[in-house]
This record gives structure tokens, sequence and C-alpha cells, in this order.
């Protein structure tokens, strides 16, 4: 079993960075991975005391699919934060800078018509992804679960949908369900699979148009009997994971 994908999404929401490795550690597993979040205006997260929180209170594709199709680039060195939209460059700004919010705000009001309303702040929190569990895991997916639900469905589904950090070319569908409670190895790196990731609305919306455009999670339901797709892991033991590294149970 290789791994064929590593995503990164540097803003929660937003698209991802497809990288050829990355370093995974036992504090946030893997570093860079939903750094920053976007509130909205029923947003509850404290700017003053910034920490983990549910992900209703950021904008995000179960509420908002117009995000989905927007291209995200973030520059380490330089702070840049790059939004694209249908071809367009709609945001360049210096993460932290005065003007982030009011331009983030208007970039992203000419997007989300229906979703969650503005205005928009781009936030971190010390030590902590902004992920959609407290627990800083990694999220793992399997290529051959991904046919078969694409089959069920009855089309090809893409790998945004499911926004996974790491992808691998399984043996079987759902084999990764059975790793929960049981630790794997990707090359010299162990991890723990805690539990099978449950989904949402998300699923349903293109992440090129940004509309709910298939029923994927009844389906999923309907065909397999559950509502899972992924599995959620802590490193144990940190170090470098490649594409064409393999994976395996302990």
């Amino acid at each position: 079993m290789l791994i064929s994908d590593l995503f990164q999404y540097p803003v929660k929401g937003l698209s991802e960075a497809s990288l050829q490795s990355v370093e995974l550690d036992e504090a946030l597993g893997m570093a860079g991975d939903r750094r920053f979040a976007i509130t909205h205006a029923k947003s509850l997260f404290d700017h003053e005391k910034p920490a983990w929180i549910a992900r209703k209170h950021f904008a995000v594709v179960a509420h908002s699919p117009e995000i989905g199709p927007i291209h995200c680039r973030y520059d380490v060195d330089t702070q840049l934060l790059e939004l694209s939209h249908a071809g367009s460059v709609i945001l360049v700004e210096k993460v932290g800078s005065a003007d982030m919010d009011a331009k983030l705000s208007e970039a992203l009001s000419s997007v989300i018509k229906d979703g969650q309303q503005g205005p928009y702040r781009l936030v971190s929190a010390p030590r902590k992804r902004l992920t959609d569990s407290p627990t800083q895991t990694v999220s793992i997916m399997n290529t051959k679960s991904l046919q078969a639900l694409s089959d069920a469905v009855g089309q090809p589904l893409e790998k945004r949908r499911f926004r996974g950090n790491i992808w691998f070319e399984g043996d079987r569908a759902w084999q990764e369900h059975d790793w929960v409670g049981k630790a794997i190895e990707i090359g010299g790196v162990k991890l723990f699979v805690n539990e099978r990731i449950e989904r949402c609305a998300a699923v349903d919306a293109d992440p090129v148009l940004g509309v709910r455009n298939l029923s994927v999670l009844k389906q999923l339901n309907q065909s397999f009997g559950h509502v899972d797709f992924g599995v959620l892991a802590q490193v144990e033991k940190p170090g470098l994971v490649r594409t064409g590294d393999t994976i395996n149970g302990i």
C-alpha cells in the first residue's frame, strides 16, 4: 500500500497544497495544515484568547459551498496569502497586515452570496491547527474507498471533496476502518488511528463549481451502511513522510 498524495490545507475551507514530502510530529500532526481559518459574522471565536473551536464558527464548505473553488496559496517565508477565484486573483496580502481583514471581507463577499455572511477575519490559534477535531490528528484516506463510493454515486468523485491529508492506494475499500484502535507505520513514522471520520453535507458540494450537486452523503449511507470516509490518526513517532512510501499495519 503506497502513499499516492500528501495534501496540506493552509486555510481551513480553501484549496490544498500538494506536497511530495512533509514532516509529521506529535504536537501538531501536520504543521501548516489548517494553520488559518476564516471567521464570519456569527462566529464566537475569541480573538483575544484564540483557541480551537468548532467548525461552525468558520467559513466552511458545508455551510458556504461557494468557497470550495477558491484557490489558496500561502508563502511561509513572505507570509503572503493569495486567493484566486474563477481565474482571477481576488486577494494578495501579507498575513497580519492592517488591511488584511478589510481586503479579505471584500474578496469573500464577492464570492459568498448564500452562505455564511461577513465581515470575515483570518485567524489562527497558538500551537493549534484549526481542524474539525480538537485533537491534533492527520486524516488518512483510501483511493479504493473513493473508487467504491464513486461507483455507487455513478460518477468520479474528486479527492478535494474529502479534504484528506494522506491518501494511500489500498488493497480493498474500507480497510482503513479496520485500523481504528491500532497503530500503523508510514516509512519510519508511527501513527495511532483514533477514529473514523463521520461526514457531513460538505461532501455533496462540487469543489470546482461551488454548488451542492450530488447526494454523496445519502449514497454513502445507502450503499455502505455508514456515513464515514477516512480515519484520523495521532502521530506517536515523528518523521518525514513522502509520496511513494509504504503504509503498513503493526
